[in-house]
C-alpha cells in the first residue's frame, strides 16, 4: 500500500503469518526488491526516485520467547557493509490487550490473540 508520511510517499508492505518460517526474510527481500523495481520502472536510472519500502511481518502465533522488534536478511558477507533488507516484526500474540489498544484502532483487530485476552477485556 502506498501511504504518505510527513508529506513523502512510502510503500508499506505488511505480511500476516500464522508462525515464523525461515523463508520469511528471503521473501521480504524479494517483495521489497520487486516493489522498488515496479516503482522505478524497468532498466531506469531513476531508482533513487522510487519511494522507500518498509515491511512489517505480523506474527499471529509462535514461540513464547520474545522476538526482536527488527529483523534482517543479509546478502553481503559479514565483512562487507550491510546489503539486504531490514523489516519490523510484530508478534501480536505476545502483546497484551492494553498494548494493542494503545496503538490505535487497527491493532485492536488482533486483541483476541493477545496473551491476556478475556471476554471482559474484549467488551471494555
Amino acid at each position: 500500500m502506498q501511504v504518505e508520511v510527513d508529506g513523502a510517499p512510502l510503500l508499506q508492505h505488511v505480511e500476516w503469518q500464522l508462525g515464523w518460517s525461515e523463508a520469511i526474510p528471503w521473501r521480504i527481500f524479494e517483495y521489497q526488491s520487486l516493489l522498488a523495481l515496479a516503482e522505478a520502472g524497468p532498466w531506469t536510472t531513476q531508482a533513487a526516485l522510487a519511494p522507500p519500502v518498509e515491511s512489517t511481518v505480523v506474527l499471529l502465533g509462535g514461540r513464547e520467547a520474545p522476538w526482536p522488534a527488527w529483523m534482517s536478511f543479509r546478502l553481503s558477507s559479514p565483512q562487507a557493509p550491510f546489503s539486504g533488507v531490514h523489516f519490523r516484526l510484530e508478534p501480536v500474540y505476545q502483546k497484551n490487550v492494553e498494548e494493542l489498544r494503545s496503538r490505535g484502532l487497527l491493532w485492536l483487530m488482533f486483541a483476541p490473540l493477545a496473551r491476556d485476552a478475556t471476554e471482559a477485556q474484549m467488551s471494555s
